[in-house]
């Protein structure tokens, strides 16, 4: 029997019912099993501060009622209606089963959502619980069972859900932000479109979870067990993934900015949506990277774009030199260019260097500023050598470059004159005649060289 139905609008507490429960709990449970048949009323009932643990309030209606800093641990709620109900409630080891929070039928009572902030639920039996729409942040569900439950839209932030059972919910729009789900069981869980970021997901079981468009960043995963998750469109920035499994996931449109952590396993991760053939990679950080590459019109429209616009802006701007940098990026934009700049102020890593030169081979020219002698002499020898792309060295007036600078300049001629600036404003005047067009210029020269066919002497 489920009691669903039998809210009246501005119901009243059924006053003989009321006299029994302040009899105590004994004598509550002894007339409850000597009348089956009655259906207990309480609905908007006042129960502030009471002591109900192991009471029997299954089948019936709690709809409405201020149960604020009531004890109802161990307590048969199951198959009740509390729609509505308030307070800071002990729901400790309780048989929820069924219970019903919320009421979408419209002929059901017109009260408040209901609220139960900071209240627990350790260890309480909440399958199939109907949790919809309900507020209950700062909770406690720490070895609860909550499998099947309906809990989309609710608003349950800053609640802990250590080692509990979740397999199957509905957390569909949930708001979960710094949730605590670790060593929790959320496998074949909705999550589709909830807020979760900063959510602790440590030693997690998210086998066939729907992640689906969720907001999952700064989310902790470690040695979380993602298999068969579906990840589409879910936002994952600077989440950790340190000893992660990651199998057969669904990772379209998946945002994996600043990931962190060396998941144990990543394999056949599938880039592609439902629906269309699978293709597989074995690393989530690339994924995005590899479904371009597939799209060979997206592909190519991006390497044209970068190809046909892009200036690659290099220099050792110190503090004080700052505004150079600003200036030449803001005269390369005004221009119509896309300005890719690499403003630091110590060598580069090897990383980060590697990175440099994939850009600078895609670039339509390069600016590279020498005026330091430590400027840029790692890049510029990684570059100029690998990459027939125009080089425009700048150089501030009575300053030098790096040694070596001359011989590259002497071997390669799509390394240009070196402009040499007494300050700014005299660069960024003379900067379309001076460094524009000379690139230009020689950008053109160098796709005439590349197109031109391979030179033959038949013997």
């Amino acid at each position: 029997m489920h009691i669903k139905n039998q809210i009246i609008p501005n119901g009243k507490t059924n006053t003989d019912h009321l006299k029994i429960l302040r009899r105590g709990v004994g004598v509550w449970n002894q007339w409850r099993q000597d009348n089956l048949n009655i259906i207990p009323w309480l609905v908007n009932s006042i129960l502030v501060n009471k002591n109900l643990d192991d009471i029997d309030f299954s089948k019936m209606t709690l709809a409405g009622s201020n149960l604020n800093f009531t004890s109802l641990n161990r307590a048969n709620l199951s198959y009740t209606n509390l729609y509505g109900a308030r307070g800071c409630v002990e729901f400790n080891e309780a048989n929820l089963y069924a219970a019903e929070f919320y009421i979408p039928s419209p002929d059901a009572w017109l009260g408040p959502r209901t609220y139960l902030g900071n209240s627990e639920f350790n260890k309480a039996d909440l399958r199939y619980v109907n949790m919809m729409n309900i507020i209950a942040p700062e909770s406690k569900f720490n070895f609860a069972d909550i499998r099947y439950a309906k809990c989309s839209g609710s608003y349950l932030g800053y609640s802990e859900f250590k080692g509990a059972s979740l397999s199957g919910a509905n957390f569909v729009n949930a708001r979960l932000t710094e949730c605590d789900f670790s060593n929790a069981d959320l496998s074949e869980a909705n999550f589709n479109g909830a807020q979760m970021n900063d959510v602790n997901l440590t030693n997690t079981n998210l086998e066939k979870t729907d992640f689906s468009f969720t907001n999952l960043s700064g989310a902790n995963l470690k040695g979380a067990k993602l298999i068969g998750t579906n990840l589409t469109g879910a936002q994952m920035q600077n989440a950790n993934l340190e000893e992660a499994v990651l199998q057969e996931c669904y990772v379209f449109a998946a945002s994996a900015w600043e990931i962190s952590g060396t998941p144990a396993t990543q394999s056949n991760l599938i880039i592609t949506p439902e629906g269309s053939p699978k293709i597989k990679v074995d690393n989530l950080k690339i994924a995005q990277f590899i479904y371009l590459l597939i799209d060979n019109k997206n592909i190519r429209d991006t390497i044209q774009t970068i190809g046909k616009n892009a200036v690659l802006i290099l220099g050792r701007f110190s503090l004080q030199r700052k505004e150079v940098l600003d200036a030449i990026a803001e005269k390369v934009r005004s221009l119509g260019f896309i300005p890719i700049i690499f403003d630091f102020d110590r060598p580069m890593n090897n990383d980060l260097t590697e990175t440099i030169t994939i850009l600078a081979g895609l670039s339509l020219f390069v600016v590279a500023d020498v005026t330091s002698p430590k400027s840029v002499p790692m890049e510029l020898h990684a570059i100029i050598p690998n990459f027939m792309v125009p080089i425009v060295p700048i150089i501030q007036n009575c300053e030098s470059p790096f040694l070596m600078f001359q011989d590259l300049q002497n071997k390669y001629d799509w390394v240009l004159d070196v402009i040499v600036y007494d300050n700014k404003e005299d660069l960024i005047k003379s900067f379309d005649s001076a460094v524009i067009k000379p690139a230009l210029e020689m950008h053109d020269v160098l796709m005439v060289r590349k197109d031109r066919s391979m030179r033959t002497k038949h013997i």
